[in-house]
Parts: C-alpha cells; sequence; structure tokens
C-alpha cells in the first residue's frame, strides 16, 4: 500500500472518531476510498484497527473532543502504518462497539460499489492506451484483457508504436468512454473491436 493510499484511509477513517454526528455521506466517503484503492477488504479494516483507532480513540473519549477534522499532517505525523490483521481492543467496548457500528455501515455502501463496477481489476489499477486518445481525443476502438496478468488495454487501434503508450488507471478509462462498461465481462485473453463509439463490440480470442 503506497503512502497516499494509507493517507486517504486515514483521513477517510479519522471522521468516525469526531466529536460530531456521523452521518452516512461519512460512510459514502469511506466506501468510495476504499474501493479506489484497490485495496482488500481485510486490509482496510486492519488499517482502521491497527492505525486509526489507538491514535484517535481518545478522541471518542473527551467531553469536547475535535469536531472540525484531523488535518493530514496531523495524521502523517500521530499514525503509524501496521501489518498484520484487523485487531480490535478488549478494552474501551464503548468505543470498540461505535467503531465496529461505523464499519458495518460502510460495508453496504462498498457493496453497491462492487455490484457498479464491474470488471476485474478495481478503479484503481493501472491500464494501458495510448497517447492518441488521451492528447488527440481519437476514440477508444479496441480494448484488450490480457491473460498473463488480467490487465486491460484501452486503445485506439490506430498505432501498435510502444512509444505511444500511456498509463492510466480503470476508472480514468471509464470516465474517458462510459460505454467501455459494456466489456466488462471481456475474458482475460480475449480483446474486442469496434467501429466506432456506439457500435457494436466484435469479440474474439487474442493472438
Amino acid at each position: 500500500m503506497n503512502e497516499e493510499t494509507r493517507l486517504a484511509l486515514w483521513e477517510a477513517f479519522s471522521t468516525f472518531f469526531l466529536d460530531t454526528e456521523i452521518t452516512d455521506a461519512n460512510f459514502r466517503l469511506a466506501a468510495n476510498v476504499i474501493k479506489e484503492s484497490g485495496i482488500s477488504l481485510d486490509e482496510a479494516e486492519a488499517v482502521l484497527w491497527n492505525e486509526v483507532f489507538p491514535a484517535l480513540r481518545q478522541n471518542l473519549m473527551s467531553v469536547a473532543g475535535n469536531w472540525t477534522g484531523f488535518s493530514r499532517e496531523w495524521l502523517k505525523a500521530n499514525l503509524r502504518p501496521s501489518t498484520g490483521p484487523a485487531k480490535r481492543p478488549l478494552v474501551f467496548r464503548a468505543g470498540v462497539r461505535a467503531i465496529q457500528n461505523c464499519w458495518e455501515s460502510v460495508l453496504p455502501h462498498l457493496k453497491a460499489l462492487e455490484e457498479e463496477w464491474r470488471f476485474d481489476q478495481g478503479p484503481n489499477v493501472a491500464a494501458i492506451t495510448t497517447r492518441q486518445v488521451l492528447d488527440d481525443g481519437l476514440p477508444i476502438l479496441q480494448v484488450v484483457h490480457y491473460d498473463d496478468d488480467d490487465s486491460w488495454a484501452f486503445t485506439c487501434g490506430t498505432t501498435d508504436d510502444p512509444g505511444d503508450g500511456r498509463v492510466i488507471s480503470m476508472r480514468q478509462a471509464l470516465d474517458l468512454d462510459s460505454t467501455l462498461a459494456q466489456i466488462a465481462d471481456l475474458p482475460s485473453g480475449w480483446r474486442a473491436r469496434r467501429d466506432a463509439v456506439g457500435g457494436v463490440w466484435r469479440r474474439e480470442k487474442n493472438d
């Protein structure tokens, strides 16, 4: 997990510990951050319990705790990365129960996002496109789902020059063309082509 991903999780989870009303918006934010990070549910839960809870639980116990939010600088200075599975504390049961309720409120939002996102690679996973798509605005007319690592390429189909390749995220590909969702079920080891955006995808196995 890279530093920026971990910090984004810290920020989202830190809202559970504020001395203010926690709303559904907080749970949606956490779900979106987890989904965009591409990490597993177990990894995300471990960050909550092993990294965020130990540093912020005192705010739950305070009569007049922080209610405005924890800055990125404060989080970086006071939280530490950890390894291993989630470990819920055996003390401070009221606080543990409150944060467990928050975590359980995140899960339905994650499920909804999973149902919406149908590709086998997460939104934050790297994919390939071309310079012509990004810089010249050419449409994505060819998609390849590689069988060696399950990665994806979303290209214009006008160039095979490796120098034209560009790295984007899976989410960026869908942001460029939402109709790519139509081929989310393309098996690994297959490719799909079409003549124009909105056209019929023709599917075939990779050579």
